[in-house]
């Protein structure tokens, strides 16, 4: 699988998918708003089929457009599936995915494809994929990652004109073709950051530390202010699994820690634990001091001392830092509770911080 970094695994973008008909919907398995029919989900509608993960940015910033077209063209029979396919092992959980639906007010049917049999039938190789399929079955337009909104959109149009040929559709929503990768015009961004040692040899996930990467050990790292450009740093007991770094010991002191050099104007991070009694602050600084009020994220908390903090409450993304200046900062993750899970940073630039950000 490859990352749903929008650069993509070293920085090329997978080839669209080259299959002409949509493989049926499956009657079994996991569902969530699940469909009366879905062996006839595709009759008499135009669908978008959409193979996403709740904890991937690209994917979050991409479901308000989504939205924005079943509101706009569902009285002319477009309709809207979404094929969950896990980054993650705790995204293969359906309350998990359930907590995320009703977070981020998705009606549509999910289905969970956590063994990623869709995915390969479909021949999606990256987070988001959208497929645009008639009434017939049949794939009249596919788009890999979060570009081509207005192209897509065009296709849309056309898809349910040859549906309904008297339908009169209202304007469209996206005209302008996006470029909201364009380093000169959006600023920079740094790449997404894996950790686990699954994805250490994908772009990203360089560990700036002698001892390398060994899977399933439990380590006393140093941190010797070794940095990596592309990669994370660690302070403390940690264990190397296979999609995280777990904390593997309680400390009463803020002693413990794992970071990141980013450039951006949005700072995210993906973590889980393993203890659901507990639900942990994680602190959070910028360049070793509290975040400024003017650059915390949504989910960034004050304690009485000013310090800055996110509580675990359930495994997501979550949003740490924004309005951030073109300069290199660092920041860190301060870990005291065993069973804390980091699995990724990500980032974005200005021009893809419009979302909603739930």
């Amino acid at each position: 699988m490859i990352p749903q970094n929008a650069l993509y695994a070293g920085g090329k973008k997978p080839d669209k998918p080259v299959i002409q008909k949509a493989p049926p919907l499956p009657s079994k398995g996991l569902w969530i708003n699940p469909p009366a029919n879905p062996g006839k989900f595709f009759e008499r509608k135009v669908t978008l089929v959409y193979f996403w993960d709740y904890t991937s940015i690209n994917c979050l910033r991409d479901l308000g457009y989504i939205k924005n077209w079943y509101q706009h063209y569902r009285t002319y029979g477009f309709e809207v599936i979404m094929i969950h396919a896990p980054e993650f092992e705790f995204a293969k959980d359906k309350p998990n995915v359930e907590k995320a639906a009703k977070r981020l007010a998705l009606s549509f049917p999910i289905f969970l494809d956590n063994h990623f049999k869709l995915w390969d039938k479909y021949k999606t190789r990256s987070w988001p994929t959208k497929y645009l399929v008639d009434s017939q079955r049949m794939i009249v337009h596919a788009q890999v990652g979060e570009e081509g909104n207005a192209e897509f959109e065009k296709k849309i149009r056309e898809a349910l004109v040859k549906l309904i040929p008297e339908a009169g559709l209202p304007p469209p929503l996206v005209t302008e073709k996006e470029n909201r990768f364009n380093s000169k015009k959006c600023g920079e961004m740094s790449t997404e950051t894996y950790i686990g040692y699954e994805r250490a040899n994908w772009w990203g996930g360089e560990i700036a530390t002698k001892k390398g990467v060994l899977p399933n050990e439990t380590l006393e790292f140093r941190d010797r202010g070794q940095r990596a450009e592309r990669g994370f740093f660690v302070e403390g007991l940690w264990t190397n699994r296979t999609d995280d770094f777990e904390h593997a010991r309680d400390t009463e002191t803020l002693s413990d820690y794992l970071g990141v050099i980013y450039l951006g104007h949005e700072v995210y991070a993906a973590m889980n634990r393993s203890e659901e009694k507990e639900k942990p602050r994680i602190y959070v600084t910028r360049d070793d001091e509290p975040i400024p009020p003017e650059q915390r994220g949504p989910d960034i908390l004050e304690d009485l001392g000013g310090g800055t903090y996110v509580v675990l409450e359930d495994p997501r993304l979550y949003y740490l830092i924004t309005n951030e200046d073109s300069e290199p900062h660092e920041l860190k993750l301060w870990v005291q509770k065993k069973g804390v899970m980091i699995n990724s940073f990500a980032f974005a630039n200005r021009c893809l911080s419009q979302f909603d950000h739930l």
